[in-house]
């Protein structure tokens, strides 16, 4: 399936993982990643695998990735409804000025997909994560206006909309 086909899905997973709940015996998401240490091994991944990709050109060269890491630590715990509390910026705040397009942020959740695949996290939990983070993108792209974009940008999931 290709990357933007799968795109096309996100808003499903969300909808998905939102309606699910943690009942007896079924575990978090949180866990499912395996917890504290599961959750630090992933972004520890994700962030030097992003770091790493020319695609993102200078968008991270001068990022302080410690606390890059330190605060996408506390969020994904969050959102996997861990013990964290995530007190930093919201989304919007956080990217505000950078302009971040529909192209990167697609590149961040296929770094993110690839870095669980190959840290062993199944589909189902990668698809669990993918889903709650994909409701971060309208606060990601907030300052990215519409007519900023290119034309094959201005419908990041595929939706045709």
């Amino acid at each position: 399936m290709t990357e933007r086909r799968w795109l096309a899905w996100l808003p499903l997973l969300a909808l998905l993982a939102a309606c699910s709940t943690t009942g007896p015996g079924r575990t978090t998401l949180y866990e499912d990643l395996g917890g504290e240490a599961g959750v630090q091994r992933l972004v520890a991944v994700v962030v030097e695998d992003v770091h790493a990709d020319p695609r993102f050109g200078e968008l991270f060269v001068q990022a302080d990735l410690d606390r890059l890491r330190e605060q996408l630590e506390v969020q994904i715990c969050q959102l996997a409804d861990g013990p964290c509390r995530y007190e930093g910026l919201d989304m919007a705040e956080a990217h505000s000025g950078m302009a971040i397009t529909p192209s990167e942020f697609n590149w961040f959740v296929e770094d993110a997909r690839a870095a669980m695949r190959r840290i062993g996290i199944s589909q189902s939990v990668r698809n669990r994560l993918l889903a709650r983070l994909a409701r971060l993108q309208p606060e990601v792209m907030r300052d990215t206006a519409p007519g900023e974009l290119p034309e094959e940008a201005a419908d990041p999931l595929g939706l045709g909309l």
